[in-house]
């Protein structure tokens, strides 16, 4: 696949964008919701202005074109995910708030 474009008006952290990071598929997105925290322009995917036909155009055909472009940003994509957003690394942050939430009395192993 050469591209994932994901023109939302609105969004929260969508789960199909780091679907698509993960199998290193660069991604044009709109800067909506949470995808501007997850897409760093020319490091791991590249974002349009929402409504701009315009843009979004020339991004798919830089992608298609240009594969010194696109793979990096594939590759820097599944590398965010597996850092940030894999199974293992948010289960790790929800232990890490229950823990935190929890208090340091209830959140010591006992012995």
């Amino acid at each position: 696949m050469d591209a994932f474009v994901l023109l939302s008006r609105s969004e929260g952290l969508p789960n199909v964008l780091f679907k698509a990071m993960a199998m290193e598929v660069p991604a044009i997105c709109t800067p909506v919701g949470g995808i501007p925290a997850v897409i760093e322009p020319e490091h791991n995917g590249l974002l349009v202005p929402l409504h701009n036909v315009q843009a979004t155009v020339p991004a798919v055909r830089r992608l298609i074109d240009d594969r010194a472009l696109a793979s990096p940003l594939g590759q820097a994509g599944r590398e965010h995910v597996e850092r940030h957003h894999s199974f293992d690394r948010r289960t790790e942050r929800l232990c890490e708030t229950y823990r935190r939430l929890m208090g340091p009395e209830i959140a010591r192993p006992s012995r």
